[in-house]
């Protein structure tokens, strides 16, 4: 279901009418001037739309989008979680399971005759377990989510950016990607393929005026890491990224020279460290850790 709740102007914090016009896209159009280290209205407006919004980065994201001037689609399954969400930012709601195999045509559907400037890709799924016992359908969710939508999603709204010459994707993926984490397989790779993919096209579409950030985030206090169930004794010396600490420094980063961000400075530290080992070595220090957070 899709919900339309009235523009908000974040200067003064009631609704109003759109500041931005409907009009049609001239391929002829200046490439809108880069703004450093920000998501910008002007740049990456009018509307943003976010995946995986109802709760933690995913909502933190929002709430940052909606102080920084920009409209908000936002998605998620969530349905009464994501309807509060939309009505206290004044954003338009679109409840559904992005891991249906129709989702992103229906999507499309409900995105008509909007310009979407900003897309962020937030939506995941994770499952923390060995990949012989994880159920089929659980890893084709995963795969769903976390890699078709992504890829078929940018796919489908891009061609209108590329025609304004302006506009922005943000691509979550996660630490997770950059080395092999046992336990977390389908997770891991799904996240290694959209680290990839944003990669690509930050290549891609250089000059383009349209920006591509991949952050990657570490561990972070979120009721999606909770319900994983890591060992409460570890969490002590286990250093949680707030949401909103997340949000402010990739929405911040849309627009550097990128392509890939690692949140966080412990993480940039250990990573740097990491980096250095052998696969093999990286791979077991990884499964290490893991076992020692999940008691396993």
């Amino acid at each position: 279901m899709t919900n339309l709740a009235s523009p908000f102007d974040p200067a003064t914090g009631c609704t109003s009418t759109s500041r931005y016009a409907d009009g049609a896209c001239r391929s002829t159009a200046p490439v809108a001037p880069r703004v450093a280290m920000a998501v910008d209205p002007q740049r990456h407006g009018p509307k943003a739309l976010v995946t995986g919004a109802a709760q933690g980065i995913g909502a933190a994201l929002a709430r940052s989008l909606r102080r920084r001037g920009l409209d908000l689609i936002l998605v998620d399954r969530q349905a009464d979680r994501l309807s509060a969400l939309g009505r206290s930012l004044g954003a338009q709601t679109v409840a559904m399971d992005l891991s249906a195999r129709d989702a992103v045509s229906d999507l499309s559907v409900a995105l008509e005759g909007q310009e979407v400037g900003l897309i962020v890709h937030n939506a995941a799924i994770s499952t923390v377990a060995p990949l012989a016992e994880t159920e089929p359908a659980v890893l084709e969710e995963t795969l769903a989510v976390n890699a078709r939508v992504p890829l078929l999603l940018t796919r489908a709204l891009l061609p209108k950016m590329l025609a304004r010459r302006r506009g922005g994707i943000v691509f979550l993926s996660s630490l997770a990607a950059l080395h092999g984490a046992p336990e977390l397989a389908a997770y891991s790779a799904t996240r290694g393929f959209t680290l990839s993919l944003g990669e690509s096209l930050w290549g891609e579409l250089r000059g383009t005026g349209v920006d591509v950030l991949v952050a990657c985030p570490g561990a972070t206090d979120t009721e999606g890491f909770r319900a994983t169930e890591p060992d409460p004794r570890m969490l002590r010396f286990t250093p949680l990224a707030t949401p909103e600490v997340v949000a402010e420094e990739v929405l911040d980063a849309l627009g550097s020279d990128g392509p890939t961000r690692l949140l966080g400075g412990a993480n940039r530290a250990a990573e740097a460290v990491l980096g250095r080992l052998p696969r093999r070595l990286a791979a077991r220090f990884m499964a290490a850790n893991l076992r020692r957070l999940y008691r396993r």
